[in-house]
């Protein structure tokens, strides 16, 4: 009697807030997604903080493919502009079988390798020494740049396929302080410490300390007015990656959520972050997929509709056969191979499923063989993770959350991730803790 009371309950909750949470989806869908899909060209993927690279080369025919035998040597200092997206160059050679005839910057291709032209040199700055010229860069042209897959060729009648070339290399200047200098401040991370640039108006940074069980760095501020800080991490110290893919820092100041402008370099991320007169507090936390010390992670597809996910798991004392989902109760259900009493331990992307009761997370209902089962669950900010013990010859395991993406086109499920941003957005104020791990 008990029991089924208690489902009872359990689905007037789910249906009730599953309502709710469909209603409130679809009126910022149609606001929010208007607005982003009105700005969505000019809100690419590059850097919101502009920054300059500056570009060398020299160039011979013993870079050509195949080499050339020539005297003529060539040199070549570049500048890059990542707001304006212009190359700026100025190239000299000499001693080449005869007059250039043509000049170009080539890509994508790596050193070794040839590829078509991308930038016609000879139209922008002629095709005597020095030449001397600028182009404005697709995005596309730009990552060849500074992902070092473009090269410069200079072509002549002897060589009509190219007599000299170089490979373009490209190196990060520091975005010009305000006031003037970096600084350094000493970071402890873990059982190291590490020389940390920065550079900040408005006030001084009092002390960097950094947590590596939370990922999260935390700089304390003393600010007599508003302000910036900029800081460059390091990847290789705390980054903020999943697939492969860069995700934006989680930041705090004075645990207000705010948002900051991050520059992408190849090695280090460089933040910058607003900050209010009297904030004392900014913490800067990765959003990344941490992998549990001593476990191996797997993945595991799960199809919702149209739309296959990865998620991520680790099991012990079986085997994960098969991941399923009942998109109209919410649920996803695990098919195991239990040989011992053991652990599935899952991570479920936010944006796939949740369980939510208005803002605030609310536990998932847990079953392993229709008994109800105690679950660990770790609030990341954008995944939960939920552990789940199981005895020997279990079967089923089914987590019953609120929500479980919907089977949306590709337009659709842009227009609801806008929608779903907007509401992070709205809201404005967060306790930080509710992103990190629970201890």
């Amino acid at each position: 009697m008990i029991e089924s009371s208690y489902r009872r309950i359990a689905d007037n909750y789910l249906i009730q807030t599953k309502e709710l949470l469909n209603m409130q989806v679809r009126l910022l869908a149609i606001v929010l997604g208007l607005v982003f899909l009105a700005g969505v060209v000019s809100s690419s993927a590059r850097p919101a903080y502009a920054e300059t690279f500056t570009c060398m080369t020299t160039l011979d025919g013993s870079r050509e493919v195949p080499t050339v035998d020539t005297g003529g040597i060539g040199s070549a200092s570049l500048s890059f502009d990542s707001e304006t997206n212009e190359l700026s160059w100025e190239i000299e050679f000499s001693g080449l079988s005869g007059p250039a005839t043509a000049a170009h910057f080539h890509g994508p291709a790596a050193l070794g390798a040839n590829a078509g032209v991308q930038v016609n040199i000879g139209d922008a700055s002629g095709l005597s020494s020095p030449m001397a010229g600028s182009a404005v860069l697709t995005l596309e042209q730009e990552s060849f740049l500074l992902g070092e897959e473009m090269y410069i060729n200079i072509h002549t009648e002897a060589n009509p396929n190219g007599e000299i070339r170089g490979q373009v290399s490209c190196e990060s200047e520091l975005p010009p302080s305000t006031d003037g200098e970096w600084q350094t401040a000493m970071l402890a991370f873990g059982d190291d410490e590490h020389e940390i640039q920065y550079m900040i108006t408005g006030g001084t940074l009092d002390e960097l300390t950094g947590d590596v069980e939370t990922q999260m760095i935390t700089a304390a501020i003393t600010a007599e007015q508003d302000g910036e800080l900029t800081i460059q991490l390091p990847r290789e110290i705390m980054d903020s990656v999943a697939n492969g893919q860069d995700l934006d820092y989680i930041v705090f100041v004075d645990e207000i959520s705010e948002v900051a402008d991050d520059n992408f370099g190849e090695d280090v991320r460089t933040l910058t972050i607003p900050f209010l007169a009297e904030s004392k507090l900014i913490d800067i936390v990765s959003a990344s997929i941490i992998p549990v010390a001593g476990e191996e992670w797997q993945t595991a597809t799960l199809t919702i509709g149209d739309e296959e996910h990865d998620i991520q798991y680790t099991i012990s004392g079986g085997t994960l056969d098969e991941l399923t989902v009942d998109q109209e109760n919410s649920t996803i259900t695990a098919m195991i191979t239990a040989e011992s009493d053991g652990k599935l331990t899952i991570r479920l992307p936010r944006d796939v499923a949740d369980s939510k009761d208005g803002q605030n997370d609310s536990p998932f209902i847990v079953t392993v063989d229709g008994e109800d089962s105690d679950v660990t669950d770790d609030n990341g900010a954008t995944a939960r993770t939920l552990s789940i013990n199981f005895s020997e010859d279990a079967r089923q395991i089914n987590l019953i959350g609120t929500f479980v993406v919907p089977e949306f086109g590709a337009l659709t499920a842009v227009v609801l991730a806008a929608a779903i941003v907007g509401i992070i957005v709205a809201t404005g104020v967060y306790s930080k803790f509710s992103f990190l791990p629970k201890t």
